[in-house]
């Protein structure tokens, strides 16, 4: 799922980190990153791939209790 979700983001946006981190908050949380979010999320890319945030991003406590 991960790897699906890395692609589409990688295909919707212009590749660039920024955008990849704002494009998969919208998509699953429903709203723009902060700037915190942002500088931990380009960490994480930088260190360990797209794939390794998408990860993340899936199994967030945000993601799992939506009402």
């Amino acid at each position: 799922m991960a790897d699906h979700f890395a692609n589409r983001l990688k295909v919707e946006t212009d590749s660039s980190p920024d955008g990849e981190i704002d494009q998969a908050y919208r998509l699953l949380f429903g709203r723009k990153p902060d700037a915190e979010e942002i500088a931990l999320s380009r960490a994480l890319i930088s260190r360990r791939g797209l794939t390794a945030f998408c990860r993340a991003m899936w199994n967030t406590s945000e993601f799992l209790f939506v009402d």
